[in-house]
């Protein structure tokens, strides 16, 4: 699609099916969708992947907007996601950091090479699940190996098929034919999905039932939606409690945004540093000097690492975790850019493209950070990873829909990479150059993934 507005112009209309839908790779046409006409195209489609995998459009991510969604959202925001909430779990963080680092440690004393898929996904899923869920899936106080790769497995064929486009969203008679058992698979995945999450609900309520007076520093996600009172009804009869449905659809949300997105993100800067060795130099004389060599890293010394912060924007930039944020749908017609724009038109927003516009970026296909540095050398100046104002860069979307999990998320990226590269120097495996690191990639529409689990030597 990136190829359609390099050919026809920053904005572009396809017919798909039966579906209006629009295109930009622009970040002007970008900020007018997403901030400036954002009541218009707030609103998401419902598709099939989010009637049978959300809930029915029942979570946060996938939801048209409504009263509903506005309920979800106020939710994530007022009681999970506040500041209080996310520092009563800083401790859980520092040790996820520190198990990061020995777990690397523990592997580079065997003389084996390092996994970064297998380490940067764990780091990741431990820090949502404990959390989310109030357990580990990996390391050595984890729920057990075999409950870990089940909930792994889950979780990555519930984001394959949220990012696959499925004809039978546009074209209604692929439904009855489903050659390739699309919508037979997204039935089966959503009973294991169901069952998965069921059991960690009845879990909680069982914990619950022993302790009904849990401190409220020692509760977890689940512990606080277990907590919460359910919908108004409208005649002032609310519910006790929240829906089953509902919780479901949370942790749902909360586990596929935090999860794999940030551990992708992690392990292409993994790869694009290694693969640049003078980076990979300034890193970490950037973290000699903020940090020094007498002590580890800590979530207080981010926002000062500001080369690391642009390696990240550089990396969001030129692998952005999907291809396209998801999709948008108009809730009546508009004008943009001067052209009219249908109601129920889906829009495409493609943040692969947005990286490399020839017309807002040079040597789009080569990786340097410094370009993101301030301007004039200011050092007073923050390094923005989100959109910023010039919205050159869209990791977390804007508006309405942008994703209240973001300043989170920023977080385990940059302490990952902060401590991998604080403690260790990093090369390929032997007979490999640096150069030769096979950074292509293929996409799954809202998935960008590598070609191959990436195997690192390190030096202490």
């Amino acid at each position: 699609m990136a190829s359609f507005c390099d050919k026809y112009g920053p904005l572009v209309y396809l017919r798909l099916g039966n579906v209006d839908a629009i295109t930009t790779n622009d970040p002007e046409i970008i900020r007018e969708i997403l901030v400036q006409q954002d009541d218009v195209f707030a609103s998401r489609p419902r598709t099939l992947a989010a009637v049978h995998l959300a809930y029915g459009c029942g979570d946060v991510a996938l939801a048209p907007l409504g009263p509903k969604w506005k309920r979800m959202r106020r939710i994530c925001m007022e009681h999970l996601l506040t500041t209080k909430r996310l520092e009563s779990f800083a401790k859980h963080r520092t040790d996820e950091a520190q198990s990061l680092v020995k777990d690397v440690w523990a592997q580079a004393e065997k003389g084996q090479t390092v996994n970064l898929r297998e380490i940067l996904g764990g780091f990741s899923m431990n820090n949502v699940t404990r959390m989310l869920l109030g357990k580990q899936y990996f390391g050595l106080e984890s729920a057990g190996p075999q409950e870990a790769m089940e909930f792994m497995h889950v979780t990555h064929e519930l984001f394959w098929l949220l990012g696959v486009i499925y004809l039978g969203d546009y074209l209604p008679l692929w439904r009855w034919i489903d050659p390739y058992g699309c919508e037979k698979k997204m039935r089966q995945v959503e009973k294991r999905i169901d069952y998965f999450h069921m059991k960690i609900i009845e879990e909680h309520r069982k914990k619950k039932g022993k302790n009904d007076n849990i401190d409220e520093g020692e509760m977890d996600f689940v512990d606080v939606l277990l907590s919460l009172p359910g919908e108004d009804e409208g005649d002032g009869n609310g519910k006790q409690h929240m829906d089953d449905a509902e919780i479901k659809a949370l942790i749902q949300d909360m586990i596929a945004a935090a999860s794999d997105t940030s551990a992708v993100t992690n392990e292409w800067a993994m790869a694009e540093v290694i693969r640049h060795p003078r980076v990979l130099k300034k890193i970490q004389e950037e973290l000699d000097v903020v940090v020094g060599s007498d002590r580890m890293v800590t979530e207080s010394d981010l926002i000062h690492l500001k080369y690391l912060r642009c390696v990240v924007r550089e990396t969001f930039r030129m692998h952005p975790a999907g291809p396209f944020l998801i999709p948008h749908e108009s809730m009546r017609a508009t004008k943009i850019n001067g052209y009219y724009i249908p109601a129920k038109t889906r829009v495409f927003i493609n943040t692969h493209g947005l990286g490399r516009n020839a017309k807002i970026w040079d040597n789009i296909d080569e990786f340097r950070p410094e370009r993101h540095l301030p301007p004039n050398g200011d050092d007073n100046s923050r390094v923005e990873i989100s959109h910023g104002p010039d919205f050159k860069i869209l990791p977390f979307s804007a508006g309405k829909r942008k994703c209240p999990g973001a300043p989170l998320g920023v977080k385990l990226v940059l302490m990952a990479l902060a401590r991998l590269f604080h403690c260790y120097n990093w090369s390929p495996p032997d007979g490999i150059r640096p150069q030769d690191i096979d950074t292509t990639e293929f996409n799954i529409f809202l998935v960008t993934l590598g070609k191959s689990n990436m195997k690192l030597r390190i030096e202490a």
